[in-house]
């Protein structure tokens, strides 16, 4: 879980910097192709993240629950949103902004460093998990076979 190494009182700090979204299922937390500055961390629930292959076809990448972020990227600069996430069942995010996190560092450094860290350790596993797909993808398609 992504914050599973902030003690409780760190908890309800960072509580103060954040808002909570109740998401009905179905509805989108965030789409594709949006500008965005918030990063957003699972309180309750099960969402997916879908990416559009074509106008009408999306494909669904992975299911998130309690603990899981998502919108990292958006929220670190680079962007628009690179997917949709949906809500599959009733469910809870909390959305922290940039300027969350740079009132969150006025009050307590300590607890915006643990985050940033946590961020890392999330988007270097994302890498690693994307990178073997793709090595594998890539195996299958000189090879001629169907993954």
């Amino acid at each position: 879980m992504f914050y599973t190494d902030l003690t409780e009182e760190e908890k309800v700090e960072l509580a103060k910097f954040v808002e909570v979204l109740k998401v009905p299922k179905h509805d989108y937390v965030v789409r594709e192709g949006e500008e965005g500055d918030a990063m957003f961390i699972v309180k309750s629930g099960w969402l997916e993240i879908q990416k559009r292959i074509y106008e009408d076809n999306t494909k669904p990448l992975k299911q998130l629950s309690e603990g899981a972020i998502f919108g990292e990227l958006s929220f670190l600069g680079a962007g628009q949103r690179v997917a949709d996430v949906v809500a599959l069942e009733d469910s809870e995010v909390l959305k922290l902004t940039q300027e969350g996190m740079q009132e969150l560092n006025e009050n307590d450094a300590g607890i915006m460093a643990k985050l940033y860290r946590n961020i890392a350790v999330d988007l270097a596993a994302k890498l690693h998990n994307t990178t073997t797909e793709l090595r594998t993808a890539v195996y299958y398609a000189i090879e001629g076979l169907d993954a």
